[in-house]
């Protein structure tokens, strides 16, 4: 495998996950909005109980306090900030990979990089992805087919538009 091959493949494994990395954020904050909401819905819905029963607000508070402790022990109902931030640092630092394996695709096929240059300049490039790792095995990213195949097609048609090419 040639160094032109391998920056090639980096780039369309790093797009791929960027596009994965980035539906999943706006999966994570969309619902963590709707879960906010309805914790507000239900809550002003159990202040309004109490002119129909005066057990409203006490069973609305318990109800509550359940999905509270919940959320603690079933951390897919709700994902707090820091996680937010860490998945958007984690897409950020695919992002910046990218862009850079961008440029030394460009330098290699317009400017003719040298080979031996573009081979180090490759490998300083991937030491990056130690902090991705390190970012990757704290969060808890799960892959789901369907969004899957949705950043991989999202990714293949920003590669064909961005590089003029079918073959990937």
């Amino acid at each position: 495998m040639t160094i032109e091959q391998r920056i090639w493949n980096e780039l369309l494994d790093c797009k791929k996950c960027d596009e994965y990395v980035t539906a999943h954020l706006a999966r994570v904050k969309d619902w963590n909005t709707r879960y906010r909401i309805l914790l507000t819905i239900g809550t002003f819905l159990g202040g309004a109980s109490y002119f129909l029963d005066e057990t409203g607000p006490l069973i609305a508070c318990g109800l509550l306090t359940l999905i509270q402790v919940g959320e603690k022990l079933v951390p897919l109902l709700s994902t707090d900030e820091k996680t937010i931030k860490s998945i958007s640092e984690y897409r950020l630092k695919y992002a910046d990979k990218f862009e850079k394996l961008d440029k030394l695709w460009c330098e290699l096929k317009i400017k003719a990089l040298d080979p031996d240059i573009a081979f180090e300049r490759y490998f300083e490039i991937r030491d990056c992805n130690i902090d991705i790792e390190t970012l990757d095995n704290n969060l808890r990213i799960n892959i789901g087919k369907r969004r899957q195949k949705k950043a991989d097609k999202k990714a293949l048609i920003y590669i064909e538009n961005h590089y003029y090419t079918q073959n990937s």
